[in-house]
């Protein structure tokens, strides 16, 4: 700007204005350079958004043929077996009986039903709950999974208390039974 023009150098305001001319130039040249990512940033958004769109409808895809499979299987397994479980006297057929309560633990085992069911509680507990409800009392329990006595009582104090059973008069099997 300093440099002579036409033989002579620019003068006071001259400088001010050139000055100013090359601020909004480069103010132009920042808008338009973020103009151009927001135009990339928003083109990626839309891609990122169209991937999630289909992985949300690839899971509602599956979800619903959880569901059918787990009605096709009360359907065509459980359905019959319960209706032959009652026997024309009215007693309890045992085969049938056993047939139907494994079925259903294989259904649910199957289909992820011992994380639902017991969600808030640790592996070992939910190890230590499966043995309850088969009636293994806590001292087989202690033998089977090789740990002290004391230890199987603990665990069941803390089931209890994470199933909100403390200071009642429940029966934790039955309680288990009943879930």
């Amino acid at each position: 700007v300093d440099t002579p023009h036409r033989g002579k150098r620019p003068n006071f305001d001259t400088i001010r204005f050139l000055e100013e001319v090359a601020d909004i130039v480069s103010q132009q040249a920042r808008e338009i350079e973020s103009r151009e990512m927001l135009i990339v940033e928003r083109k990626a958004l839309e891609e990122k958004n169209i991937a999630l769109n289909t992985v949300l409808s690839n899971l509602a895809e599956e979800r619903e043929s959880f569901i059918r499979g787990i009605a096709e299987s009360i359907d065509t397994v459980l359905l019959p077996a319960l209706n032959r479980c009652i026997n024309e006297n009215g007693s309890v057929n045992p085969a049938y009986f056993s047939y139907l309560k494994n079925s259903l633990m294989e259904l649910s085992n199957s289909q992820g039903g011992s994380q639902l069911i017991f969600p808030k509680l640790s592996p070992r507990e939910a190890e230590i709950c499966e043995m309850i409800k088969n009636g293994m009392p806590t001292r087989k329990i202690a033998e089977a999974l090789h740990i002290k006595l004391a230890t199987v009582k603990k665990h069941r104090e803390v089931i209890r208390r994470k199933f909100g059973l403390t200071n009642n008069s429940s029966n934790l099997t039955t309680f288990l039974n009943n879930m």
